[in-house]
């Protein structure tokens, strides 16, 4: 979020070559082959179904909701952790403005994303019918897959990486874990009584117990014959 070597260091009368900088950046990144072979198949397979299909990025990512002030928009325990992040980003220079803004008017103009929910009901209205495929695009998805149920209720065939490649194609992309080595969960070995004996006296003294707690008082109503 901070633009890494990509901050504005040019002065403000040459901002069109900064625009240009990013630009330039943009273009020049690349994805691994192996990523890339991998897209194609995903895409050969949502074309596989037979019919058009949308792609639909959430958007929610923490670092981007906290860097636009977007906290309202869950009204629940995101919001605190949100609310920690956008204070680490004013601490560190990255964000220069107030904790506390106001989520509907950056709603408003453009700054937070919709909710899935509200996606789903504006592909309805356009027209899109309960079977149109929607692929969900993006890592993660912040506050979990609970903000995709209405999503997914209103439109059946909504799929991700997850479904439509399997564990081994994704793991692939990261290499596999290294094994565990062989001994990690060795025992110790047996100590005889001598060397425990010798423990206990080089272990010093301990420390004395505390005294018993006082007696309980008894009260007039807890006495025989009360």
């Amino acid at each position: 979020m901070d633009g890494g070597c990509l901050q504005p260091i040019l002065p403000p009368i040459l901002s069109e070559f900064q625009r240009l900088r990013c630009r330039v950046a943009f273009h020049a990144l690349q994805f691994r082959p192996e990523i890339q072979i991998l897209g194609l198949r995903m895409v050969e397979r949502l074309r596989a179904w037979g019919q058009p299909f949308l792609a639909y990025h959430p958007g929610l990512v923490r670092d981007t909701l906290a860097y636009h002030g977007c906290a309202e928009l869950f009204q629940d325990v995101h919001t605190e952790l949100i609310q920690y992040r956008r204070e680490q980003m004013i601490k560190q220079g990255i964000v220069n403005d107030e904790l506390s803004v106001e989520s509907h008017i950056r709603r408003e103009n453009g700054s937070c994303p919709l909710m899935p929910e509200e996606v789903g009901l504006l592909l309805r209205a356009m027209g899109y019918p309960s079977n149109t495929i929607i692929y969900v695009a993006g890592s993660q998805t912040f506050g979990g897959q609970r903000l995709l149920i209405p999503l997914r209720a209103m439109f059946a065939n909504v799929v991700d990486r997850t479904s439509l490649c399997s564990k081994t194609e994704l793991s692939d992309l990261v290499g596999p874990e290294p094994p565990l080595p062989p001994d990690v969960f060795k025992m110790p070995n047996p100590k005889s009584e001598e060397q425990l004996k010798e423990e206990w006296n080089r272990a010093g003294p301990r420390p004395r117990p505390l005294p018993p707690p006082p007696d309980r008082p008894v009260y007039q109503h807890e006495k025989e014959g009360w």
